[in-house]
């Protein structure tokens, strides 16, 4: 597996927030700055429902590298995990 390629597979994306920072459009903006395709897909809460977990399907803007979307996407959650899913997402579509 090579960390971080660029490619044009749709893949999927989980990220961790507080709940305090849940909202659908939080995170519009960075992913609209990687990504040529974002949909939110699944919200559930995690931890004794003091987190929150969102998964979108994601495709990669040309050129951009998945470290690069999960480091902006750590900057914004606090840190919390952020993962990027290489297996089928065709379930989402």
């Amino acid at each position: 597996m090579d960390f971080g390629k660029a490619g044009p597979v749709k893949k999927r994306l989980t990220l961790t927030v507080p709940e305090n920072l849940h909202d659908e459009t939080t995170f519009d903006k960075i992913l609209s700055e990687h990504l040529t395709f974002h949909a939110l897909r699944s919200i559930q809460t995690s931890n004794q429902g003091t987190m929150i977990q969102l998964e979108y399907v994601v495709q990669n803007k040309p050129g951009v590298i998945d470290k690069t979307v999960i480091d902006s996407l750590r900057k914004a959650n606090g840190n919390l995990k952020v993962a990027i899913n290489y297996l089928s997402t065709e379930v989402y579509y």
